[in-house]
């Protein structure tokens, strides 16, 4: 789900980690993070079918690669300009079960510069840390911060073959499917192996190109498409046939777009997503994605989605999460989405003190 721009590269190690960080956040972090989700998107449709700008809507309605030059931008990391031209060099060569973290130059695009002891957040986007090489950030109940501390952060890639209980194997780097002799299972001990081209499945996941037909998720067993479906492409409605970004229209019996803010929303309880560019409430129709101070949903599927915001399940707003830049669990700070705060320091009537 991605955007059309490019990105700039060059050979120079460049530093965007900084407290006086511009209110626009790092452009480095921007153009890597669209340039990234352009060829992470080309990566799916060439896998999964359906709808190429159907994936562009999305990412673009979420305003994601802004939200990533913020926090980027407010954090203590440094960019390696060569390591994201290698990491969008091999985004096309990965298999369709990977994600750009199966590449190893995509895990050295940010690197943290925070010492062992040093006060650091723990989530960022893009897989960042502030930590530096070697120490991770270890936090304390629903504390924002914590510590930078020793700690081994080697990669550790899925291998194919590996034990696995049940539920598939998720990792950083991608999702294979936990098997037995008998197919996919969700309970049980198996062993982690990619995706299937054809036979039995329980989630789109088991299958290498997300269709897993016939069935309701996890509750039924289909049957994996080989073949991955487009816009147009003829289709059963409900069938959970069509790739990525698009549904059967049962007037048509074709994969269509997802419908966009405003119209109903697909009905498809498979569907990964049931709007083009925001997401289906509670009436059954398609909404823009919450931002910060909207009233939200957080009972079965949270609304929010403009920004670094997630529902509060308190007060059900959309709240600013845990993250540099995000003007949220400082000392005289609001509190953090779900009422947190930074280390030391407690919410009370909507501040941190």
């Amino acid at each position: 789900m991605q955007t059309r721009i490019g990105i700039a590269v060059g050979c120079a190690v460049i530093a965007i980690g900084c407290s006086s960080a511009s209110p626009s956040g790092s452009p480095e972090a921007r153009s890597f993070c669209e340039a990234a989700f352009n060829a992470s998107a080309d990566h799916t449709y060439a896998c999964r079918g359906g709808a190429r700008e159907a994936l562009t809507a999305q990412i673009e309605a979420m305003d994601y690669c802004n939200t990533v030059a913020v926090a980027i931008g407010a954090a203590h990391i440094t960019f390696d300009a060569s390591a994201a031209a290698a990491c969008l060099a091999d985004i096309p060569g990965l298999e369709c079960w990977q994600t750009m973290y199966a590449s190893p130059n995509c895990t050295k695009v940010f690197t943290g510069t925070v010492a062992e002891g040093g006060a650091c957040y723990r989530t960022l986007p893009m897989a960042a840390q502030e930590c530096a090489p070697g120490t991770e950030c270890t936090t304390s109940g629903s504390d924002c911060t914590g510590t930078c501390r020793a700690h081994d952060t080697t990669p550790k890639p899925l291998v194919i073959g590996g034990p696995c209980t049940g539920g598939g194997c998720l990792g950083i780097d991608g999702q294979l499917t936990c098997v037995d002799a008998t197919g996919p299972i969700q309970s049980g001990m198996g062993t982690c192996q990619p995706p299937a081209v054809s036979g039995p499945c329980n989630w789109p996941e088991d299958c290498l190109t997300g269709a897993c037909t016939g069935t309701l998720s996890g509750f039924m067993t289909g049957m994996c498409q080989a073949v991955a479906k487009h816009a147009g492409d003829a289709c059963t409605p409900l069938n959970s046939e069509c790739g990525a970004g698009t549904a059967c229209a049962a007037a048509t019996n074709t994969c269509v777009m997802y419908p966009p803010v405003g119209q109903p929303c697909v009905g498809d309880f498979n569907a990964l997503n049931q709007c083009l560019d925001g997401i289906c409430d509670l009436s059954g129709r398609c909404a823009r994605y919450g931002r910060r101070g909207d009233p939200c949903q957080a009972d079965f599927i949270d609304t929010c989605g403009v920004g670094m915001v997630r529902c509060d399940a308190t007060t059900l707003r959309c709240a600013p999460e845990c993250m540099p830049g995000n003007g949220c669990g400082a000392r005289g700070q609001i509190c953090c989405a779900n009422q947190r705060c930074n280390a030391g320091l407690y919410c009370s009537n909507g501040v941190c003190r």
